[in-house]
């Protein structure tokens, strides 16, 4: 992996928190754990935090990005990720992709919001 994660078990998701310099693989692999942190503690959602991560997909990564999303969905689990605004905006399309094929995704720029859409809290 190009960054460390560190993870954390809340009552109602698991967080991954990325942080270093980004590289396709490793935002697939910080996914893939995500959903299997998921599973295994059995909790309904997932909330990736890269604000710390350097860097961007490129164009065709972002939808490389969503379409791994949902192909790798597990069933009820939602995902959220929370980046910094410059990063948000793109990875739009990345939401759009994973949720176009059925993957339950969303980016935030904000924690409480990620959470609050996590939990299924109007926002």
């Amino acid at each position: 992996m190009a960054f460390e994660v560190t993870f954390e078990l809340n009552p109602t998701h698991v967080a991954l928190r990325g942080v270093g310099v980004y590289t396709i693989e490793s935002a697939l692999d910080l996914i893939a754990g995500a959903f299997a942190a998921a599973k295994q503690q059995d909790v309904g959602a997932a909330l990736i935090d890269v604000r710390a991560v350097e860097g961007m997909p490129a164009g065709m990564e972002r939808f490389e990005i969503g379409r791994f999303i949902a192909d790798h969905r597990v069933d009820g689990v939602r995902l959220a990720m929370v980046s910094n605004p410059a990063v948000a905006e793109p990875a739009r399309f990345s939401e759009d992709v994973a949720t176009n094929r059925g993957g339950q995704f969303r980016v935030f720029t904000d924690t409480e919001r990620a959470t609050a859409w996590l939990e299924d809290i109007s926002v």
